[in-house]
């Protein structure tokens, strides 16, 4: 009995929605960048670097399966994923930093355990900067190295 659907057609349909998800992150975060106007110094450039990158790895698998471009995608999934880890701690900082002038907060921060404090910064309680913009460019870093996967049996 024939199936209707192979698998290495449906691993080309799964590597397609990946595909197709990770531009509409990468739409997604310079939109939300762009808005945010995250452009003020060089550490606010990591992120714009990092989506850049991984517009040339989508842009190298989409055009042409081979072991360099497989190299080039997995270096800027690296690089996103390690601006992504920047991006977080800085976000967490900020957030921790300005918590004691957050008007819910300035009496108590100094009196609440650490364990608090953290739970209110991951939680977005205080602080302007948000953790799952710099979470969203971690998933996307993820997902461009998953799109590589198994991809080099087919190249040999």
């Amino acid at each position: 009995m024939k199936k209707l659907i192979s698998r290495s057609g449906k691993v080309e349909g799964l590597r397609a929605a990946l595909l197709a998800l990770v531009l509409l992150g990468v739409i997604g975060a310079a939109g939300e960048l762009a808005l945010a106007r995250h452009w003020h110094d060089w550490i606010q450039m990591l992120p714009w670097v990092a989506v850049g990158g991984i517009c040339i790895g989508l842009a190298a698998l989409a055009t042409r399966i081979a072991p360099a471009t497989i190299w080039l995608a997995r270096a800027m999934a690296a690089l996103a994923v390690v601006f992504a880890i920047v991006g977080i701690w800085q976000h967490l900082a900020a957030n921790y930093d300005v918590a004691p002038l957050d008007a819910r907060y300035t009496d108590q921060w100094e009196l609440m355990p650490e364990s608090e404090r953290w739970w209110a910064v991951l939680s977005g309680a205080v602080g302007p900067a948000p953790l799952l913009a710099a979470g969203m460019l971690l998933q996307m870093g993820v997902a461009l190295a998953a799109l590589t996967g198994g991809v080099e049996r087919s190249t040999r």
